[in-house]
Parts: C-alpha cells; sequence; structure tokens
C-alpha cells in the first residue's frame, strides 16, 4: 500500500505536494492540467530523471501497476490501418518498429 507521495518540481507541481492516503484503492481526478498525468508517469516510472525531487513511501512487499498512456505506448501495439485496433505486446510494437526501419531502409522510391 502507498502510504504517501511527494512530488515537487516537476510540470505543475513548482511547489511541494504530498498525498497522504490510508486507503488500498485511491482515485486521482481533477481538471486538465491539474497534474494527474504527471503523478501517474512518476508512479510508473519513479526512477526517471525529471523524479529527483518526488518521492513514494509504499510497502516493500507490494507490487505497484500504473496503467496509464505511458504503459499503452510501450506495451500495445497499434496497426496503421486499423485504428483503435490493439494488440498487447510490447514484442510486437518493438517487431513493427524494426519492420518499418527495415522498409525505409530498403526502400527504393521513384518520383
Amino acid at each position: 500500500m502507498i502510504t504517501k507521495i511527494q512530488i515537487d518540481k516537476v510540470a505543475s507541481y513548482k511547489s511541494p505536494a504530498a498525498l497522504e492516503t490510508d486507503r488500498k484503492v485511491n482515485v486521482v481526478y481533477g481538471l486538465n492540467g491539474s497534474g494527474k498525468s504527471t503523478l501517474s508517469n512518476f508512479l510508473y516510472d519513479t526512477e526517471a530523471s525529471g523524479y529527483s525531487d518526488c518521492s513514494v513511501d509504499i510497502e516493500s512487499d507490494v507490487s505497484l501497476y500504473v496503467y496509464n498512456q505511458r504503459f499503452i505506448e510501450e506495451h500495445f501495439f497499434e496497426a496503421d490501418a486499423l485504428k483503435g485496433i490493439f494488440s498487447l505486446s510490447k514484442e510486437n510494437k518493438d517487431v513493427d518498429t524494426k519492420v518499418k526501419a527495415a522498409q525505409v531502409a530498403t526502400c527504393h522510391c521513384y518520383q
């Protein structure tokens, strides 16, 4: 369980902000630009650059799962021809990237 999150000096958090809770499940909501994505991106990767002034207090036996836009971008493959149709697999996304790079490298385009 997360007991406290502190966010500072990142995105819309220009001064320290803290969220303390004693609940196992929490819902974070707010207006656009209020910091919801910044908070979820920090929880998704607490070691990422830019979050050096942020911290989270979490019990040691707890696994944290964050389903946000970054998770979708890293784990879902979205076919260009079928917008909105996803296939769950980071490997699919990586393979698609390699195939597209190979096609560009070998393309002999004539105008």
